[in-house]
């Protein structure tokens, strides 16, 4: 493993001698644009053609997809394979990963809507500290600051803590002090809400959201899932991902976290998209509040946080967008609340979110601050120097890699960072995909 690691360091040590004289200009947004209108007939032809290709060409073997317009869902359909042979359909029920978070967010400005929850009211006042670690905290977690922690802070990531625990839970910062995306922080939200309102988050979700908006193939207990509709999870090479020995007993004990674990359709999540767009289901001042930035990702502003969705600000108003990563799962959405147009794909594949760019300028062209995030960083662009890089590794090893590079370099275009490297590297290694790696 030693003699592994090295050829990896020494590959990545020939890159970086590469691009330490590389220019890397970062195109800047201009966020006064008004998106240009499109038919949806116009915008799924032109999806029906380039989506195939570019699925082919990222290794992408799943994708389901819907376009809202004026709020109304105008069309969807299937692409690729979900697994072992049979084919996405508008009934593939995809990993929803986190496109969970804004579900369970509309269901909880429903409590508070009906006065069972405050946004600004401490969480641990509603159980106490000692219920709280037993739920979900830890036993060992002491910190004081928890007692600082509301759901508004949870829903604008300003809880403090970080996305998962590597062992105990632990603050990243104090209670309201920034923003920092944290799944944590929506799990110990998902107790106290079973707690207030004596119901399991799967009957609070059914009856809340799934009923009324008819997402009946839609739910956050993977014991519910009709795996014959299943798009099974793809490695970024294109392989299914194996399928554990004991993947029953898993299913039977995986327990609903409101972070990540919903599954669904695509049709069934584009319903949801256009009540978060309208309001359907809220209160004006609730569906307000909704939209408004609580917390800001970028400096300039131009990326925000609104209660449980991402916010694009440009200068004809505020989208709502959101990014879903399971690893070999991954979704998106964008949409405008003034025009009642959007979209929602989701894949089967560790490269879906590479096709959001490509996506945006067909369905919504405008400019999109979303796409220059640090949220979306780590996910290399369709035909950019880092998935020009990461393909050629995986069909060529580190030769094909260090040839892309060289070929960058050349024609004067940006190269892979180190960061990105590294993160191909130690995902392979993980993966022990050492043949490929090496």
């Amino acid at each position: 493993m030693r003699h592994n690691t090295r050829i990896f360091a020494c590959l990545t040590l020939s890159i970086l001698a590469l691009t330490s004289c590389a220019r890397h200009d970062a195109p800047q947004a201009d966020t006064g644009s008004t998106p240009q209108k499109k038919a949806p007939e116009e915008i799924a032809a032109t999806l029906q053609e380039k989506l195939p290709v570019m699925m082919e060409a990222a290794r992408i073997p799943g994708f389901g997809i819907c376009l809202i317009s004026d709020a109304e869902i105008a069309w969807c359909q299937g692409f690729g394979e979900a697994g072992y042979g049979q084919p996405v359909t508008t009934e593939t029920i995809f990993q929803a990963a986190s496109l969970s978070k804004p579900v369970f967010a509309y269901a909880v400005l429903k409590l508070v809507d009906d006065e069972v929850l405050d946004l600004d009211r401490p969480l641990l006042s509603y159980v106490g500290a000692e219920t709280a670690r037993e739920d979900y905290l830890g036993e060992g977690f002491d910190d004081p600051r928890a007692q600082e922690i509301t759901a508004r802070m949870v829903l604008t990531h300003t809880a403090g803590f970080p996305n998962w625990r590597r062992d105990e839970l632990a603050f990243v910062f104090d209670p309201g002090a920034r923003f920092g995306y944290s799944g944590e922080g929506f799990g110990l939200l998902q107790k106290v809400v079973e707690r207030i309102t004596d119901q399991p988050v799967e009957e609070l979700m059914t009856v809340s959201v799934f009923e009324p908006l008819a997402m009946t193939s839609s739910t956050y207990t993977l014991a519910h899932v009709d795996l014959d509709r299943y798009a099974w999870p793809h490695e970024p090479w294109g392989e299914m991902e194996p399928k554990p020995e004991d993947l029953e007993e898993r299913i039977k004990k995986a327990e609903p976290h409101v972070a990540a674990t919903l599954s669904t359709t695509a049709p069934d999540y584009a319903r949801f998209l256009i009540a978060l767009m309208t309001g359907d289901g809220l209160s004006e001042n609730g569906h307000d509040d909704l939209l408004k930035p609580h917390s800001v990702v970028e400096d300039d502003g131009s990326v925000a946080w609104g209660l449980g969705t991402g916010l694009e600000r440009a200068g004809h108003g505020v989208r709502v967008w959101h990014w879903g990563d399971n690893g070999n799962s991954k979704a998106f959405y964008l949409a405008d609340p003034q025009t009642g147009d959007g979209f929602v794909y989701f894949s089967n594949s560790y490269n879906g979110l590479s096709l959001v760019g490509e996506i945006l300028e067909v369905a919504m062209p405008a400019d999109h601050p979303v796409l220059l995030s640090s949220l979306l960083e780590d996910y290399p662009a369709f035909g950019s120097s880092t998935f020009l890089f990461a393909q050629a590794v995986f069909e060529e090893g580190a030769d094909g890699g260090l040839r892309v590079v060289e070929e960058l370099r050349e024609q004067g275009g940006a190269i892979p960072q180190e960061a990105q490297v590294n993160g191909l590297g130690y995902w392979l290694h993980r993966k022990e995909r050492l043949e490929v790696r090496l």
